[in-house]
């Protein structure tokens, strides 16, 4: 994961939770053989896609030299809590059963995607549900309703993807004073700071 609304998943088409393909130990097996071995998974960039959660924006992690956001981590570690909580991912720390280094914190959670469009920066743009099918949660709403993400919105001011309901899971959570919502309302918004790095890129600064 590189923030709250980004994440990699390996895709794994018709194959139910808890069977072998879905196992984080014979998983991270695989990864450590050779690349001649006929057992071993293609390397992150042949076999995981990019995902962008649909509909929201975290609070922005630091990069390019730029300061992260207040909460960028929390919006992190939230997801990742989820992964192992609802998911059934790794709680991290844990060697998989054939050796090697410790699985990350939420390594083999299950999720499904609902698949929406691709971005400027080729990745995906999707819903994620995290969890088997039958109690899966949506994982834009549950950033929202922490109080950990913000709408997408429209240039008229509309939310785009999630529509209504995230905008009632954000308003909710802004007047119980959730998550980024107890910073003062003069702090930017994620949306903000995009834009305003955008503008900064396209000067040259």
């Amino acid at each position: 994961m590189s923030g709250g609304d980004t994440l990699r998943v390996r895709h794994t088409p018709l194959r139910p939770p808890g069977t072998g393909a879905n196992d984080p130990d014979s998983y991270v097996h695989r990864r450590g053989l050779r690349r001649s071995d006929p057992a071993a998974l293609p390397r992150p960039s042949d076999e995981t896609l990019a995902i962008h959660l649909a509909g929201v924006h975290c609070p922005e992690t630091g990069r390019w030299g730029m300061p992260g956001q207040a909460l960028a981590d929390d919006a992190r570690r939230f997801v990742t809590d989820l992964l192992v909580a609802r998911g059934g991912g790794s709680p991290g720390g844990v060697r998989p059963r054939g050796g090697g280094p410790p699985l990350p914190r939420g390594a083999g959670a299950t999720v499904r995607l609902g698949l929406a469009a691709r971005d400027g920066r080729e990745r995906l743009v999707a819903a994620v549900w995290v969890g088997p099918p039958w109690e899966a949660v949506d994982l834009a709403a549950q950033l929202l309703s922490a109080g950990l993400a913000v709408c997408t919105r429209s240039l008229d001011g509309a939310p785009t993807e999630g529509g209504v309901e995230y905008a009632r899971l954000e308003a909710d959570a802004k007047a119980q004073g959730l998550g980024m919502w107890r910073v003062s309302a003069a702090r930017e918004t994620p949306s903000r700071q995009r834009t305003r790095r955008r503008a900064g890129d396209a000067r040259g600064g």
